[in-house]
Formats: structure tokens, sequence, C-alpha cells
């Protein structure tokens, strides 16, 4: 897959403002950020809500990972539609200059060998659009091949740079920041319509567009807008302690799909079948936080 020859000259930036999460004070702010955390980004390419982009944070990506190990699904853990509305316009969901992607990263350290829930440092989560509604379980979409360290340090300290500004914004609801697009490192910066690879890394984006009328269906989740397939990608694979031990680096694993249905209500989907307390009874045993 082709790279963006372009050096990563926001990487610093990324860096400093990372550190500068835990010390930003005063803001009105949504839901905690925890390097690591799964955001769920909105970008409008032009009209309602085009100066701002909407961010979601979706708790641990980790979780996302375990989750789909466990075979877990989680139906309407949260509903963002009444702020999508508010920003995007009632018919947000039909607009075709509106694009919705997933990312996540918890270090862009080249040097570090701590361990965040077990990825190893400048592992990215993030998402790319499924094509159809195929086998559930499995993906439905290309997925990702990263080619390099350099591409990997990249691509993490952008996703990282996104997330501190979400740290630091104008609280809409528990889970939601909205972010005006003038402030630094952006996530129209990284992504469609302003560029095809996104975060610097990713040829031919991860987001999706959405399109009048519904996506299709997906297993329980039923009607939705947008199915977002995820992936983890590590960078290293030689920690000791980590997960994904000895697997290859710089490819995407496919980790389950987060959908969006006309109402905001976001799913994830692991597998075919919802087991009544399956999730429940996983959740109840992990550390990860759910949006509620």
């Amino acid at each position: 897959m082709s790279l963006n020859p372009r050096p990563f000259s926001r990487f610093n930036r990324a860096l400093l403002t990372c550190s500068a999460i835990a010390m930003a004070g005063g803001a009105l702010r949504a839901a905690p950020y925890t390097a690591g955390d799964l955001l769920l980004g909105f970008v409008a390419g032009g009209g309602t809500g085009s100066n701002q982009t909407l961010l979601v944070n979706l708790g641990p990506a980790s979780g996302y990972r375990d989750a789909f190990d466990a075979g877990a699904n989680k139906l309407n853990f949260t509903t963002v539609g009444s702020q999508l509305a508010t920003q995007f316009g009632a018919s947000w969901h039909d607009r075709a200059d509106l694009y919705v992607s997933l990312f996540g990263a918890a270090n862009a350290s080249v040097t570090s060998n701590t361990l965040f829930s077990g990825d190893p440092p400048r592992t990215v989560y993030t998402s790319q659009a499924r094509t159809a509604s195929g086998a559930l379980g499995t993906a439905d979409s290309a997925g990702w091949s990263v080619a390099g360290s350099t591409a990997m340090t990249n691509a993490a300290g952008a996703v990282i740079s996104i997330a501190a500004g979400y740290t630091k914004a104008t609280a809409d609801a528990q889970t939601v920041a909205i972010i005006p697009k003038d402030d630094a490192n952006t996530l129209d910066e990284y992504t469609r319509p302003v560029t095809n690879v996104s975060f610097d890394s990713f040829n031919g984006g991860v987001e999706q567009v959405f399109t009048a009328g519904p996506w299709g269906t997906l297993g329980d989740a039923g009607a939705v807008e947008a199915a977002l397939d995820l992936y983890r990608i590590q960078a290293r694979n030689n920690v000791s302690g980590q997960y994904g031990a000895g697997e290859p680096n710089g490819e995407g694993v496919y980790k389950g799909t987060i959908t969006l249905s006309q109402s905001g209500a976001v799913s994830f989907i692991a597998k075919g079948a919802v087991t009544a307390d399956g999730f429940s009874a996983w959740a109840a045993g992990s550390s990860t936080w759910w949006p509620t």
C-alpha cells in the first residue's frame, strides 16, 4: 500500500499536546479521556456544522479488542443522535459530505516498552468503511497494511494529537465534544475531505461518507446508516507480556464492527447472534469503561 511520503512535521506538537492533557484546566469537558480511548469522529465537508468537528469517546479501544475475542456484542450502548442533529442538521445521516471514522492510540514512543492494556506503544486502532453486510464476525473491507516503523509512529502521533483536542474541548454531552476547526490538530486536518491519506499513513481514508437512505442492515444492530470495520495495527511484536506477541507488525487485524443507526445509536458487532447477558457478563469481569 502506498503511503504519504511527506514528513510528519506535526509529531512533536502531538507529543507536547499529550503532555498538556493532564494539566489542561478551566474548560468544560466531555467524558474524561484516557490514553488509548477509541474516538468516533465526524467531519462535514461544507454547509451546516462544517466549521467544527464532533468527537465521541467510546471508551478504551482495548475493550473492543477483548470483546471481539470473547464474541461479545453490545447493542445501542450510547446514543448521539441529538448532538449530531444539532451540529449537522436533522438529516445528518443523509449528507453526502459528512464523514465518520474511528481512531485510537495510547503512545507514540519508539523506545518505550510500557504496555497500555496489553498494547505496545504505537499500536493504532482505526476504521475502514464496511462495503456490505457480509459474514458477521468477519471483516467486509480490504483492511490495512502500514509499511515501516516511521509510518506507524506518524499514525500514532496524529491520532494522539487529535485526542488532545478532545480532552480540552467544550463538552456537548457526557461523551461528546465539539471542536472548532481553527484549533490545531483537528480531525479534518488528517482525514477526508481534506486528505485522502488519513493520519499521514492510511491511503484511501479511514472514513465512511454518509449517503441518502440507510447503509443497510447488520445483524442484530438492524438498519444502520454507517458500518465501520475496526482494525488493530501494532508496531511491535516483541514486548514482554503484550497482546499480539509474535504476530506481524503493520498489518491490520479485524476487531469487530461499529455501527450507527438513524437515531444515532452506536452498536458493536462481534458475532452473528447476541447472547442475552453475554456482553454484560464479559464486561463485569473486565476493567473496561463503557459509555452510557
